[in-house]
């Protein structure tokens, strides 16, 4: 079953065509990646799916369920997100806390949140001793 599925992404940009009728699908489970040369409209399609360049007429369903045009905490809700290549931390919070960030649009109280973080972080294998309390 496909988790992320994206149907006839398009995007232009005044005459110039950056990305035209892209299709795919993930799985629960897979690790995409998406390569190609600078300019080959890699960062367009991520703008595109996360909603910060209008979707236009493209589909996008989330786990099987159509995926209508969210603000940033609903995207969250949902799961869904976007990191940018100039990483900036919250100082004086540590790592944990700046990844738990993310998961207070879902689970409100914060000791909830820490808790579903590190299972999932423990999980996928990276979190395997207690969080350092060193601050950013």
């Amino acid at each position: 079953m496909a988790l992320l599925r994206v149907d006839q992404l398009t995007k232009s940009f005044g005459g110039l065509l950056a990305v035209n009728q892209v299709n795919f699908e993930i799985g629960q489970g897979e690790i995409v990646g998406l390569i190609g040369p600078n300019g080959a409209g890699k960062t367009t399609v991520f703008n595109l799916i996360s909603g910060l360049l209008d979707r236009a007429m493209a589909k996008y369903f989330w786990a099987r369920r159509r995926l209508p045009r969210l603000s940033l905490t609903e995207k969250a809700f949902w799961e869904l997100g976007e990191t940018f290549q100039i990483v900036r931390p919250f100082e004086g919070m540590t790592v944990l806390e700046n990844v738990m960030v993310p998961t207070l649009a879902r689970h409100r109280d914060p000791k909830e949140a820490r808790r579903l973080l590190q299972r999932f972080l423990r999980k996928w294998g990276w979190l395997r001793t207690p969080s350092p309390k060193r601050r950013i």
